[in-house]
């Protein structure tokens, strides 16, 4: 399973090791008749922030029945399932430009938000601290770190275990989801 680490350029403030950071791959939430088979309603095309359900447990969701609130993630590696909160917030047509390069000897993704942008990734960092935060691309999170202080600024990299190529595929991706 790939760890990921979103964070600010300046003052890294979201810690993603071991428990804090969990890749994940979302989807909407499970059919009314069978709670395990996962559906897609409508793809989630762009860069956007959504809280993870902090009320919630997804085992109780799945025996319960998935809250209208919610959408269902899965791992992007693994079979691991988690309840996020549909209400999120766009960024990608904020992007105002996503590039790979390196930090340390391992590939990253850079990227700057415009004004806008920069304003709702500070707002929901700030009303989060402590919630996990899933930071979805085309309806596949690529990190849900819990909130450690606020990201301001409109700047920040993507770090983690990915390839040149991966990375550079990423930044392609942030790029066209403008």
């Amino acid at each position: 399973m790939r760890k990921f680490l979103i964070f600010a350029v300046a003052a890294i403030v979201l810690i993603g090791v071991a428990a804090f950071v969990v890749p994940t791959l979302i989807f909407n939430a499970a059919s009314d008749s069978d709670p395990m088979q996962l559906s897609r309603s409508e793809p989630n095309i762009g860069l956007s922030l959504h809280y993870v359900n902090p009320d919630v447990t997804l085992e109780d969701a799945l025996a319960k029945g998935v809250p209208s609130d919610s959408m269902i993630l899965e791992a992007q590696d693994g079979p691991e399932r988690y309840l996020v909160l549909k209400d999120g917030q766009a960024l990608g047509p904020h992007i105002t430009s996503a590039a790979a390069s390196f930090q340390d000897g391992r590939p990253i993704v850079a990227f700057r938000l415009d004004v806008t942008g920069g304003k709702i990734m500070g707002t929901m960092t700030t009303q989060g601290i402590g919630k996990r935060l899933a930071i979805v691309l085309d309806d596949k999170v690529y990190s849900a770190p819990v909130i450690q202080v606020p990201i301001l600024g409109g700047s920040g990299i993507i770090t983690g275990s990915f390839s040149v190529a991966e990375a550079l595929e990423l930044a392609r991706r942030l790029e066209s989801s403008r």
